[in-house]
C-alpha cells in the first residue's frame, strides 16, 4: 500500500491544481485543463497504489468521510447528486442521511463517501471544489443575464436549474474522461476490482426504503445553458452517458438515515 506521506503529496498536488482553476485570473481553458490533469493524477495514483496492493497480497479498507450540510440548505438535494456522480468517477460510492422535518418534509442532513482511503478523499477535495464553483456560479451566472437582457428571473429558479443542468454537464464529461483513463488494462482491473469490493460492502449495510418527501423545485431552463456552460469550463471531465433530465434529483445516493 501507498504510505500516507505518498497520498498527501499527491492530494496536495490536487489541491495546487484545483486552486488554479479556481483562481478568478485564469482563462477557461486553464481551468479546465487543471481540472482534468488533477483527475489523471488522481487516477494514476488509485493504479499505482491498488497494483502495490495486489502485489503485496492485501485488500484496502473501505472507509466512510461523512460531510455534514448547513441546515435548511435548498440546494443539500443537488450536492448528494454531485457528490455521487465525483464518487462513482473515483471508484467510490455514496449514500445520504435525512431526517423528517415538522412539517413532513424531509431535511437532507448529510451524504457519505465510502471507498478506499485514498479515494475517498480525493472525491472529496475535488467534489468540494465544485460545489464552491458552482455556489459561485449561479450567482454570477444571473448578474450576467439580467445585464444581458434587462430583466432579473426568480433566483431560487434560476439556482435550481443552474444546479440541475451543471452536475448533468459533469456527469457527462467525467464520463468521457474516464473512459479513456481506463482504457488500459490496468485501469479496467482496478475498476472491476473497486467495484466488486465496493458492492460487497454496501451490500452488507442497511438502508431505509423510505424515499425522502422534498419540496417540488421549479427550474429556470435558460440557467440550464449557463450550467452547462460553466461546468463545461470545470477541471475535471469523465463518461457521456445520456442526460439525467426527467429523472429524480436524488439518485444514485442510498438513505442511510
Amino acid at each position: 500500500m501507498c504510505g500516507g506521506d505518498d497520498l498527501e503529496r499527491v492530494l496536495e498536488r490536487v489541491r495546487r491544481l484545483l486552486a488554479l482553476a479556481e483562481d478568478p485570473a485564469a482563462s477557461d481553458n486553464e481551468a479546465a485543463m487543471a481540472f482534468e490533469r488533477a483527475q489523471r493524477l488522481m487516477h494514476r495514483h488509485a493504479i499505482r497504489e491498488w497494483m502495490l496492493e495486489e502485489s503485496d497480497g492485501r485488500t484496502a479498507r473501505i472507509v466512510e468521510r461523512r460531510v455534514v450540510f448547513d441546515r435548511g440548505d435548498p440546494t443539500n438535494r443537488y450536492k448528494v447528486s454531485l457528490a455521487d456522480i465525483v464518487a462513482r468517477a473515483n471508484r467510490c460510492r455514496t449514500y445520504y442521511a435525512f431526517r423528517t422535518a415538522r412539517n413532513h418534509r424531509s431535511v437532507i442532513r448529510s451524504v457519505t463517501f465510502c471507498g478506499v482511503e485514498s479515494d475517498v478523499r480525493m472525491a472529496e477535495t475535488l467534489w468540494t471544489s465544485m460545489e464552491l464553483r458552482r455556489g459561485m456560479g449561479w450567482r454570477r451566472s444571473l448578474n450576467e443575464h439580467s445585464r444581458e437582457t434587462g430583466c432579473r428571473p426568480s433566483p431560487a429558479r434560476w439556482r435550481n436549474g443552474y444546479y440541475v443542468a451543471f452536475q448533468e454537464r459533469i456527469e457527462e464529461r467525467l464520463a468521457v474522461l474516464n473512459g479513456e483513463l481506463d482504457d488500459s488494462t490496468s485501469g479496467r482491473e482496478l475498476v472491476l476490482a473497486r467495484d466488486r469490493q465496493l458492492d460487497e460492502y454496501m451490500g452488507r449495510k442497511e438502508f431505509s426504503d423510505e424515499d425522502p418527501r422534498l419540496q417540488s423545485m421549479h427550474l429556470s431552463y435558460e440557467a440550464g445553458r449557463y450550467g452547462r456552460r460553466d461546468a463545461s469550463n470545470c477541471p475535471l471531465g469523465l463518461t457521456e452517458t445520456p442526460a439525467a433530465t426527467g429523472s429524480r434529483v436524488l439518485e444514485g445516493g442510498h438513505d442511510g438515515r
